[in-house]
């Protein structure tokens, strides 16, 4: 039937209708760029991939209902890279006080920047959010019937389990830190068309209930607890504890139909999990949707600057991932005549001030570079965001490459190629290849080079919710810290990070029986003023300025003194030791410096000379370690 272009016109009487509307307002390019968002859709429904999807939409008996979840679903994902960059878009206002922040972005590719404020972007945000939600409206009152459903398969007592990573891992971090993770595991296959078909709208369900218990605890609102703690309080709200027991129970069912049931049993057990779950989800009414409401949110979507432009959409939100794996380094974003840009030209985005010195986070960083072999690049590599220290633009300085693969379909020469231009063009740097889709295995089996083979890491699937996301951030900061700790052991310029840079510093300091009075100093400068200076006759404050103090003055040899800072400041600190006694040629001790789960331990032996020594300096920073050849 022939529909208007005006959304609020457009009628959907049949299943076929929502594909075609949807297929044309999206511009889906299904052999190209969006071959992973269809892939998503036909999982949803349980769909084969060989399958042509209308003639599936004709044959299979798929409601309007359940379509409109599919799609909603698969695009859930775009929601959230929305809301992530909304977050990251309102800290850097919140850092400049202007809360109509302009923001600029002009990736490869893109004929014309997207122009707006952070007002604009707020209201796209609102609009995606609010229809990718709807299908989240409610869900089943009694889940516990829908495990019982699945349970009935289970024809032995001695059930094992199906391990599959993101469960184990999602099922690790729920039991440990009471609270849901931040991803989702993939859907389990039980290898019954018919029964995958049930299992994927529980699987939605699934979701919805994670989606609540996250709301539930989310410590930005003020709100803290674990979900222990909501069941001990509240045991009528059981479906806390559901998710765990709904992933344990679809590993255990995933075990039976792929291990221990014959093929006679697996189509027997299957259709009668199919019926009560027909049955249960008709008493449940658990889809709830109004159809021509959110068809016409749809189409808004649809036509939204960031859904037309959401091929680039993926590498703007990979830096809200960036920023969010460094972000207790003092994140400040770099904001230029009240714009935060994205540039093809290249953009420095924002800057890690917590480090020394401080880490830049470029966009489309363009540097001179010989022999590349990738196609379109003959002079130059311009990866999509570069983390280096200043000047950034020296191939040397770069910490790490982060290239985005969006939803184009997979080449593994072109990606292998990308790998090596960059690895050669920035000797220094780990190469990270991140795809919202697959990145096949057999890319780095193409690299020859050993040493390029162990700088480049990939992940694939990484996308809002995913685990390779998670992974993504964890190796990204666990990088960055190495890079750090390996140059503060060489270089007095850099400073070794600490783990956490909030936690109280204790310096401990032991000696031998002579000198006998044998004194540690604190001394905080600040662009070489001296600020304070902590001994024993001014053995500081803990709880006001300086947030620093001396515990004892000892006179008569051995120790231990000890300075400890409850509180950084802006200073750097500057520890020194005096003999007063001038009783020994030869002056030894020990010193021992923790900042939470950080300790070194160093000896120093037979300085001799000199009145006082300059042991080390440190700020919130890190510490200096370049010249602590005798650490042990």
């Amino acid at each position: 039937m022939k529909k208007s272009g005006n959304a609020k016109n457009i009628k959907i009487e049949t299943t076929m209708d929502l594909w075609n509307t949807f297929e044309k307002a999206a511009n889906l390019q299904k052999n190209f760029y969006d071959k992973e968002l269809e892939k998503q859709i036909r999982k949803n429904l349980a769909l084969s991939d060989t399958v042509n999807i209308k003639k599936a939409l004709k044959e299979e008996e798929i409601s309007k209902e359940q379509l409109l979840l599919a799609i909603l679903t698969a695009m859930q994902p775009f929601s959230q890279m929305i809301c992530d960059l909304l977050k990251m878009f309102e800290k850097a206002s919140a850092g400049q006080g202007d809360y109509n922040l302009r923001i600029q972005m002009k990736f490869k590719g893109m004929d014309n920047a997207l122009n707006f404020s952070l007002e604009n972007f707020r209201q796209y945000e609102k609009t995606t959010v609010q229809t990718c939600r709807t299908m989240k409206a409610k869900i089943p009152k009694n889940l516990w019937k829908l495990i019982d459903i699945y349970r009935q398969s289970w024809i032995t007592a001695n059930i094992d389990y199906i391990n599959q990573n993101d469960i184990d891992q999602w099922l690790d971090e729920y039991y440990h830190n009471g609270k849901c993770p931040d991803f989702v595991p993939q859907r389990l296959s039980l290898g019954i068309p018919c029964l995958d078909k049930m299992t994927a709208i529980c699987w939605n369900i699934f979701e919805t209930a994670v989606a609540g218990c996250r709301r539930a605890y989310e410590e930005t609102e003020g709100r803290y607890g674990t979900i222990r703690d909501e069941c001990f309080q509240n045991k009528s709200n059981e479906q806390y504890c559901w998710c765990r027991e709904f992933l344990f129970t679809m590993t255990a069912t995933a075990w039976m139909f792929q291990r221990a049931l014959t093929s006679e049993y697996k189509e027997e057990y299957a259709k009668k999990i199919v019926n009560d779950l027909t049955r249960y989800f008709e008493k449940a009414e658990v889809f709830n949707i109004d159809i021509p409401q959110t068809v016409v949110r749809l189409i808004e979507i649809l036509n939204l600057p960031f859904w037309k432009r959401r091929h680039e959409l993926y590498s703007a939100w990979v830096s809200t991932q960036i920023v969010e794996a460094l972000q207790d380094r003092d994140i400040e974003f770099q904001v230029k005549d009240n714009t935060l840009s994205f540039s093809f030209e290249g953009s420095h985005i924002a800057t890690c001030a917590g480090l020394c010195p401080p880490l830049e986070i470029w966009a489309e960083l363009r540097t001179k570079a010989k022999k590349l072999i990738g196609s379109g690049r003959k002079k130059a590599i311009q990866p999509d965001y570069t983390l280096a220290v200043s000047p950034a633009t020296e191939p040397d300085n770069s910490v790490a490459v982060i290239e985005c693969k969006q939803h184009e379909k997979p080449s593994i020469k072109n990606f292998r190629d990308a790998v090596i231009d960059y690895a050669n063009g920035r000797p220094q740097a780990v190469i990270m290849l991140t795809g919202y889709g697959n990145i096949p295995k057999k890319m780095h089996e193409k690299i020859k080079d050993e040493q390029i083979k162990s700088r480049s890491i990939d992940f694939s699937f990484m996308r809002p919710g995913s685990l390779a996301t998670q992974k993504f951030k964890e190796k990204l900061r666990e990088l960055v810290m190495e890079y750090y700790i390996k140059k503060s052991k060489e270089n007095r310029y850099y400073l070794r990070p600490w783990s956490n840079p909030q936690e109280a510093v204790s310096v401990c300091f032991k000696w031998g029986e002579h000198p006998r009075d044998i004194e540690l100093r604190l001394h905080m400068m600040e662009d070489s003023q001296e600020m304070a200076h902590i001994y024993y006759y001014a053995k500081g404050k803990e709880g006001e300025i300086p947030y620093a103090y001396l515990n004892k003055d000892v006179t008569l040899g051995w120790g231990p003194e000890n300075v400890r800072i409850s509180r950084w400041t802006e200073a750097d600190y500057v520890i020194e030791v005096c003999d007063y006694s001038g009783e020994s040629e030869k002056v030894s001790f020990d010193v021992e410096v923790c900042c939470g789960q950080d300790s070194f331990c160093f000896h120093r032996c037979d300085l001799s000379g000199a009145f006082k020594w300059n042991v080390f300096r440190m700020n919130r920073r890190g510490i200096e370690t370049w010249h602590l050849t005798e650490e042990t």
